[in-house]
């Protein structure tokens, strides 16, 4: 006869809303390509993932950029963007610009930074940084990898 000693389960750990986004990267980086699909098919913006978020003709967004203008609802004709962009909080309190820097961070493969933002510390089971391929360089195999990575995180729970 085999007895098997039960082991307890980690309790599923919660994640607050940060603001309107998700405190889970992988729900955030999952919500972030939802909105970078609608900006696509829109003929109002265009992709540089080298702006946040700049209104001129057809208004040029990144990642973090298109959950500005689709998810959080920001007009760039007529709201200052760069409110978001510029004052991230950091310690004990977490905004929407905290969660967009780590959206930034994510796109880049940088899973620990973006965490950090998020206010996740002390997890030792964080992905490591991974290569992410540029979005200029190939739109498809960019959202995969940041599907890919969505995936591991969600797998150790973040």
């Amino acid at each position: 006869m085999v007895i098997k000693k039960k082991v307890a389960k980690k309790p599923a750990r919660r994640f607050k809303k940060i603001g309107r986004l998700p405190g889970r990267p992988s729900t955030l980086i999952r919500l972030a390509l939802k909105d970078l699909a609608a900006v696509e098919r829109s003929r109002k913006f265009t992709v540089d993932m080298g702006v946040w978020v700049q209104p001129n003709g057809k208004c040029a967004v990144c990642l973090a950029g298109a959950v500005m203008v689709k998810t959080l609802r920001v007009n760039p004709w007529k709201d200052n963007p760069e409110k978001y962009a510029i004052t991230p909080s950091v310690g004990s309190t977490f905004n929407e610009a905290s969660a967009l820097i780590a959206l930034d961070s994510l796109r880049t493969g940088k899973s620990v930074e973006a965490c950090r933002y998020l206010g996740i510390f002390e997890e030792e089971n964080i992905p490591r940084d991974r290569y992410i391929a540029r979005y200029e360089e190939s739109p498809d195999l960019f959202k995969k990898q940041l599907r890919q990575l969505a995936t591991d995180l969600a797998k150790v729970g973040l």
